[in-house]
């Protein structure tokens, strides 16, 4: 059974400078882009999930995982929270602060 998504890591950056948004780091136990090509039997051959030695993938969302435990990726999988995180940060016109997080995973 799929382990529920388990945010690891949060950050904040200012939309246009000053609205403040926020930006998460998701834990998956399984590759979710895989899964989704696999459901839609759209794999391409001897492709095999992307997950870390402990069997994770981590994952940016600007949205977090919604009240029923649902979540969608804003980007690729990655192999480390450092790799999500440089992503995340990628994929901004401003700075990330990361704030300390304890919520479950591995410490951001």
């Amino acid at each position: 059974m799929a382990e529920r998504a388990v945010v690891v890591a949060i950050g904040s950056w200012r939309y246009d400078g000053t609205v403040s948004s926020p930006v998460f780091i998701v834990r998956l136990d399984h590759d979710f882009w895989y899964e989704v090509a696999r459901d839609e039997d759209a794999l391409e051959p001897g492709e095999v999930p992307d997950l870390d030695a402990d069997g994770f993938s981590y994952y940016v969302s600007f949205h977090g995982i919604r009240d029923d435990g649902s979540f969608w990726p804003d980007s690729a999988g990655h192999l480390s929270v450092e790799t999500a995180k440089a992503a995340a940060e990628s994929a901004v016109p401003s700075g990330i602060r990361w704030s300390p997080h304890t919520g479950g995973g591995e410490p951001s």
